[in-house]
């Protein structure tokens, strides 16, 4: 979560600055920036692709469970 948090903020405040903050190593990040996803984040990335395409397909309408 905090490596996320500075891979969106890294533009506005630098990463060494972030690092600092958050007590992280600069080393750290980068090797976090280089790693593979894990097998479940690509599952999770998988689902994700499901559930907007699912929503599109029914136009946002949600029908309800005892329909």
């Amino acid at each position: 979560m905090k490596f996320d948090f500075i891979r969106a903020q890294n533009a506005k405040y630098g990463v060494p600055v972030i690092c600092q903050m958050l007590g992280v190593s600069k080393s750290g990040y980068y090797a976090w920036l280089k790693r593979e996803l894990s097998a479940h984040a690509l599952r999770d990335a998988e689902l994700a692709t499901t559930i907007v395409s699912v929503h599109r397909a029914s136009r946002g309408v949600r029908k309800s469970a005892s329909a």
